[in-house]
């Protein structure tokens, strides 16, 4: 069996913004949705967790 390793991390290592695709209006996918920064929320809740996404699908269907 091998270690499961988990890393914690502080405010200060949160950056302060983060790529995002924007659907900016009506129409087809190659037409409106536009890659951005955007800020990233970084003040959290009670119970609640922030997680690092390293990729993930778009289906603009």
């Amino acid at each position: 069996m091998s270690a499961k390793h988990t890393t914690m991390t502080t405010e200060k290592n949160i950056p302060a913004t983060q790529k995002t695709w924007r659907v900016t209006r009506k129409g087809k996918p190659e037409q409106v949705l536009k890659f951005a920064d955007a800020p990233v929320s970084a003040k959290l809740k009670q119970g609640e967790v922030l997680i690092k996404v390293q990729a993930a699908a778009l289906n603009p269907v």
